[in-house]
């Protein structure tokens, strides 16, 4: 894996990915392919992702059945926000990457919604397309912060986790 050996190279472990590191480690872990098992690996071990394994069912008899299993659409399955907020704790501004792609009949939306340690909303704000979001910090107060990303439409939580503002 190229991205193996750039860790290598610059002393790194798989602890200190970069959010493009860890974007292309997604779009090789959701392909159907050999290293796709490694890049899984990789990242549930240095991120904590967790990826669906597609069991073969077994029939009455015990034995192994082989049966196809309906799979989403190519687009459902290239949905992914790449990464939590980055860098994390953070002071100034973050970033999140995300792929929400989009086809002439399909276009899908997340909206991502920042609360307090209470609970209460305190940021909200809607994505599409795929790119790289920024949100400046300098309005929010110093502290713990919990986001939730999900898909508009069919209400897939997409992303979740905590945000720790520092100044």
């Amino acid at each position: 894996m190229k991205i193996y050996a750039n860790w290598r190279q610059t002393g790194r472990t798989i602890f200190e990915i970069t959010p493009e590191e860890e974007t292309q480690l997604l779009a090789i872990a959701n392909s159907r392919t050999a290293t796709a098992y490694k890049a899984q690996a990789l990242l549930f071990v240095a991120r904590g992702y967790e990826f669906a394994v597609n069991l073969p069912e077994l029939d009455f008899n015990w034995q192994t059945a082989f049966k196809s299993q309906p799979h989403a659409t190519a687009l459902q399955d290239a949905v992914s926000i790449v990464s939590g907020f980055y860098p994390n704790p953070a002071s100034h501004n973050v970033q999140l990457n995300y792929n929400l792609p989009a086809n002439a009949n399909i276009s899908i939306q997340a909206t991502i919604q920042l609360c307090n340690i209470l609970g209460k909303p305190v940021f909200t704000t809607t994505l599409s397309g795929s790119g790289v979001y920024t949100l400046p910090l300098e309005n929010f107060a110093e502290g713990l912060y919990y986001y939730t990303i999900v898909q508009t439409g069919n209400r897939q939580v997409l992303k979740e986790g905590k945000l720790l503002i520092t100044k």
